[in-house]
């Protein structure tokens, strides 16, 4: 967390790869063991899993990242897209953004699928709570692509009735069936 009291900037995807395993990645780290795991292919999960949610995070709150003078998504990322940093202090929401938020949603789909070639099947019901939240946010995900990636206009969400749902059909997939 100290990062955020210091960066407000990436330049490079490798910049932000390595701030998300650090906010994100090292936390499924320490909590894998706590759930218990056979694999150690598993801790790629971890990382991988991480990343991903973290990537989820800072593309449904560019908006309100930006408010708060960060802006997380790579530097080197707006300048191919033709999006500029004003641009999204002004909440300009144009074709190079959606491009640019097409591309960063593509960076995060990389890193859940990363992450499930990582997960064992004898580990997957120990680590329901961390399938949940890999559900959960995947659907933050689609419904961010669904409004077109506008996050200018709302703040996009999972209700929770849906988090229930979707936390229950996990733990039925992984705990109740072989």
């Amino acid at each position: 967390m100290e990062l955020d009291l210091n960066q407000s900037r990436y330049q490079t995807f490798d910049e932000l790869k390595d701030y998300c395993y650090k906010v994100a990645s090292t936390v499924g780290l320490m909590t894998i063991p706590v759930f218990g795991y056979k694999n150690k292919s598993t801790e790629e999960f971890a990382v991988n899993l991480g990343i991903a949610l973290q990537l989820t995070n800072i593309i449904r709150d560019v908006k309100t990242d930006a408010e708060r003078g960060r802006i997380y998504l790579p530097l080197d990322d707006l300048e191919k897209f033709k999006y500029t940093e004003a641009e999204l202090f002004d909440n300009v929401y144009n074709e190079n953004f959606v491009n640019l938020m097409k591309y960063e949603s593509e960076q995060a789909r990389m890193y859940y699928s990363l992450a499930d070639n990582k997960l064992q099947r004898e580990d997957r019901s120990s680590l329901f709570t961390a399938r949940a939240m890999e559900y959960i946010y995947y659907r933050l995900l689609d419904k961010i692509e669904l409004a077109d990636f506008n996050v200018f206009k709302e703040k996009i969400r999972v209700s929770n009735i849906n988090k229930l749902f979707i936390s229950s059909a996990v733990w039925l997939k992984y705990k109740l069936l072989p």
